[in-house]
């Protein structure tokens, strides 16, 4: 998988976790002490996040940064997974 690729899921993880919980970008952005044009970017796919912006976002959703990382490959393996095996 190539690192754009990459890229695309950790933003579609953060944006599900995101919803998941009902939150708007600006409550994200507020509880994980980031700017909400931050939060929009990564969203977006338009920044990667840093260590520490893993880390604040993974306490925002009271998670540990491992487990935090691993919803965002349950994200990757599940569009991975949908894609070779798509839904009739």
């Amino acid at each position: 998988m190539t690192e754009a690729k990459k890229d695309t899921y950790i933003g579609t993880g953060l944006r599900r976790l995101r919803k998941e919980r009902g939150w708007t970008q600006e409550e994200l952005a507020g509880k994980s002490k980031l700017e909400p044009r931050t939060i929009q970017k990564l969203e977006s796919n338009e920044n990667t996040p840093t260590l520490n912006t893993i880390c604040s976002l993974a306490e925002s959703f009271e998670m540990e940064h491992w487990e935090f990382l691993k919803n965002i490959k349950d994200e990757m393996v599940y569009r991975y997974a949908e894609k070779k095996h798509p839904k009739s």
